[in-house]
């Protein structure tokens, strides 16, 4: 049975026969994702924790009536027509792009034409990994439409190098393992070093997780997320040099690092000394989780936020505004800023019966403090990547 609610299946089912007159062969559910913690270091060789979640990019497939292809963007009122095969090239900062890059990565297969359409549930700019969601989303329906038989693992990787090439992001693996690789009421706790994973059950008894959208999205966000990339592997490189015993940022002590702190300059220092504490939160972190020590997860939580501000530099006054008046919120045990930073949601580890009222708190603060409501999105764990089959009239 699908974990997609029934109403979207409906819904996304409805949407393709009345843009194509016909019901899908196929549709697709790809879910968004949050990360309990282990921020910004699965390209540092950490580990992480994320999970999936009920948020879901859909996708409806079926075949075209000509030689062309068609996608249309729900959301956005927006179509794309192309030929299948053609060679494609990114176009600044449009949401093609993600389909180009995954129809490039299956360019040594015959594409039959085909109809699509898509629309997501997943609060675009709210750190969720929107586009994690669409890339990998499309490449299991592009795999299930041409039989290719490619494995879950290269799925994922297409979606990483789709957004290495044509989305301009230099980013780890950690958003398209989830969206692939989740599983219901588990946590992905994720080696960044050789991909090996292991699914932890997410029994937080009481407690849940609670987002909070900020509602911003900072425009320096991509480039400054290719920028804390090569201040921190700055140090990386002069630690290795200096050290020859370091492989990578889990064999690093704080005494190397100080060592090499007037070689690599303040920024890169700050970047690394984030980095080597987090891949230690991350460990603690599961073993509180293990042990069901929540509130031990709840400060952890608070001080990766605190590293993500103060040393990575990636969060904003709103924020770290938010994080501070979370912790004022009955029931909650810790918060943090999630994704990439400068906008998007704040996690917050909190008592299921107190949800609702610090929503309310922390909406009237926001609203007052920035003149912005927030969104909130309590979010249950959930299944990655799923299809289904589709040859009723609807």
């Amino acid at each position: 049975m699908m974990d997609v609610p029934n109403a979207l299946i409906r819904e996304l089912s409805l949407d393709f026969k009345a843009q194509f007159g016909r019901s899908p062969s196929l549709l697709v559910f790809a879910p968004g994702r949050i990360n309990v913690i282990g921020e910004h270091i699965d390209y540092n060789d950490g580990y992480v924790c994320p999970a999936a979640i009920d948020k879901f990019m859909g996708f409806a497939i079926g075949p075209a009536n000509g030689d062309l292809s068609l996608i249309t963007a729900l959301d956005l009122n927006e179509e794309f027509q192309f030929d299948a095969n053609d060679t494609f090239h990114p176009e600044e900062s449009h949401w093609t792009n993600y389909f180009k890059g995954v129809l490039s990565q299956f360019s040594t297969e015959n594409i039959a034409p085909f109809q699509l359409c898509f629309k997501s549930t997943i609060p675009g700019g709210a750190g969720l990994s929107s586009s994690a969601a669409l890339s990998c989303g499309f490449a299991y329906a592009l795999n299930e439409w041409t039989k290719a038989g490619k494995s879950k693992k290269e799925l994922a990787l297409i979606g990483q190098r789709t957004e290495h090439l044509f989305a301009g992001v230099n980013c780890g693996l950690m958003d398209q393992f989830a969206s692939v690789f989740g599983q219901k009421n588990h946590l992905l706790w994720m080696d960044c070093q050789d991909l090996s994973f292991s699914y932890v059950p997410a029994d937080f008894e009481s407690y849940t997780f609670l987002l909070i959208d900020s509602k911003v999205k900072h425009s320096l966000a991509d480039s400054a997320y290719n920028q804390r990339r090569r201040e921190v592997e700055k140090a990386k490189d002069k630690l290795k040099a200096t050290f020859p015993e370091i492989t990578s940022f889990r064999d690093v002590n704080v005494k190397q690092l100080e060592q090499v702190k007037a070689e690599i300059g303040e920024t890169s220092f700050n970047r690394a000394s984030f980095v080597i504490a987090e891949i230690q939160r991350v460990k603690d972190a599961m073993k509180s989780i293990e042990n069901q020590r929540f509130e031990q997860l709840g400060s952890l939580l608070n001080e990766t936020h605190h590293g993500l501000s103060a040393l990575y530099e990636v969060s904003c006054i709103e924020l770290d505004f938010l994080q501070a008046q979370s912790l004022t919120c009955a029931g909650v045990l810790g918060a943090r800023m999630m994704g990439g930073g400068f906008g998007g949601c704040l996690l917050v580890l909190i008592h299921q019966d107190d949800v609702q009222s610090a929503i309310t708190q922390l909406s009237k603060q926001y609203l007052a403090k920035f003149g912005i409501e927030p969104a909130a999105y309590p979010v249950k764990i959930g299944q990655g990547i799923q299809h289904m089959n589709w040859h009723e009239q609807v």
